[in-house]
């Protein structure tokens, strides 16, 4: 575990999603936000910094 409490992971995807690359990243992280969320993974507010939204 990194030093701030968070752990990094790095995904591979392939190219030519439908999705524009400067967006991806941000997608992703609502996307797995929400799923986490929505399977009683993670709290709302561990969403929330998960997606990189503010509360």
């Amino acid at each position: 575990m990194a030093a701030d409490g968070v752990r990094r992971v790095v995904i591979e995807v392939p190219e030519g999603l439908r999705i524009l690359f400067g967006e991806l990243e941000e997608r992703l992280r609502v996307e797995l936000a929400l799923r986490l969320y929505e399977k009683c993974i993670v709290s709302l507010g561990q969403a929330h910094r998960i997606a990189g939204l503010s509360k």
